[in-house]
């Protein structure tokens, strides 16, 4: 009878944790493959991303195999359904719970699942491979957390505030409302990085632009740190973040950001008369902030470079 490791979690998402266990099993009980079955429970991804999140984190390794059970919504279910389905293969699997099944072909063991699911969906993605984070990235998965995790609490409410500024603008000019509200809370991502790797960031890939006021480093440093750590692949996004301080594209998304980051509620002052604007003409809108805001750095005597100097 062939024997099979059998993991079974929410994998919300799958990450390094849900390897290493399978690792251990397979060394451990000589096994020929280990089977992962996601459970079908509320989580903060539905069940269809986080299925195909574990594929592609699976996918380039052998004898570990994906189990699709949709309508499982518990362990005990998917014990029960595999037991039945598969009774000529021995399971091995990690943790007996209250309410698993007796069942002949089941042999649960003492190894135990150091799940780092919540660190992963706050950010950390050391526990996932370039697969799983382009996915996360792609879909917005876990986007509020991820964008304001870095944050201080002030700069949490003023991201979330962006964020839902730049839908409505978007909303009102007939484009993509998700794409504006995600690049909008990611705009200040690296707002509050340390000096040191910022510094490091701004060498590394804008050598040119370090004689910038470094209040408007983050959004260069925010760009890569998008593209490079967390796998982002969406141009638009990236160009918009790469744009917000200095406005100097003017794509439409870009202008987006830019409008929104300068107009959003909570700075305080009656912006009402420019977000209309921006509601009604995008372009005019983003040429009357551009206006304000040179007037505004001229006034308190912030020098601003030519782009790309």
């Amino acid at each position: 009878m062939k024997r099979a490791g059998l993991i079974i979690s929410t994998f919300d998402p799958v990450n390094e944790g849900h390897l290493q266990l399978a690792r251990v099993l397979k060394e451990k009980y000589g096994l020929s493959e280990v089977w992962f079955a996601a459970v079908d429970e509320d989580c903060e991804a539905d069940f269809s991303n986080r299925y195909i999140m574990l594929k592609r984190a699976l996918s380039p390794r052998r004898g570990w195999r994906t189990v699709n059970y949709a309508n499982c919504r518990d362990r005990k279910s998917v014990l029960e359904k595999l037991s039945s389905a598969h009774r000529s293969v021995a399971f091995i699997c990690p943790g007996h719970q209250t309410g698993d099944p007796e069942l002949g072909n089941v042999t649960y063991v003492t190894e135990e699942l150091n799940d780092q699911a919540a660190q992963v969906r706050k950010g950390d993605f050391r526990w996932i491979g370039k697969p799983v984070r382009r996915y996360i990235m792609e879909k917005g998965l876990y986007a509020d957390s991820i964008a304001t995790e870095p944050l201080k609490p002030h700069r949490q409410l003023h991201v979330r505030s962006v964020a839902r500024l730049s839908a409505e603008i978007a909303r009102r000019n007939h484009l993509d409302e998700r794409k504006a509200w995600l690049a909008g809370l990611y705009h200040d991502i690296a707002k509050d990085l340390d000096d040191e790797t910022s510094l490091m960031y701004m060498k590394l890939y804008y050598p040119n632009r370090l004689k910038e006021n470094r209040a408007v480093w983050h959004q260069f440093v925010a760009r890569r740190l998008l593209e490079r750590y967390y796998r982002m692949t969406d141009e638009e996004i990236l160009k918009a973040v790469e744009n917000h301080c200095l406005g100097e594209d003017e794509a439409p998304l870009s202008m987006i950001i830019y409008c929104a980051d300068k107009l959003e509620p909570l700075r305080g002052y009656d912006s009402s008369r420019e977000i209309e604007l921006c509601c009604r003409d995008l372009k005019k809108g983003f040429q009357e902030v551009h206006r304000q805001q040179d007037a505004y750095l001229l006034k308190t005597g912030v020098k601003k470079l030519p782009a790309g100097s």
